[in-house]
């Protein structure tokens, strides 16, 4: 349990800077920090996981563009990797955005 101010739930939503940010498939959640975070932390968190996700994203892939497995594996586990891949994808470009802020690129 966590105490908040406040919490705001929105379809669409400025990032406030210098957030902590989660990512669970195409959802993000943004918890902001000010002064308190420490923004080399949290970038290596996201590099960390970003690895994790192009690692996953290339086993996917590899799976996708092998004609073996499309051939033989049951239809619905072929699908299953392409919702999987798309899902990824998402995940991924929100990992790339939140670490692009947190750098002062964005």
């Amino acid at each position: 349990m966590v105490k908040t101010a406040s919490l705001e739930i929105a379809e669409t939503h400025t990032k406030p800077p210098t957030s902590a940010v989660a990512v669970a498939g195409s959802v993000e959640m943004y918890v902001p920090l000010g002064e308190i975070i420490n923004v080399q932390e949290e970038i290596a968190r996201l590099e960390k996981e970003l690895a994790r996700v192009e690692k996953d994203l290339a086993r996917v892939e590899r799976n996708l563009s092998n004609e073996n497995f499309l051939n033989r594996a049951p239809a619905h586990i072929v699908e299953q990797e392409k919702e999987r891949k798309a899902e990824l994808d998402t995940v991924r470009e929100a990992l790339l955005r939140n670490l692009k802020m947190l750098r002062g690129q964005e």
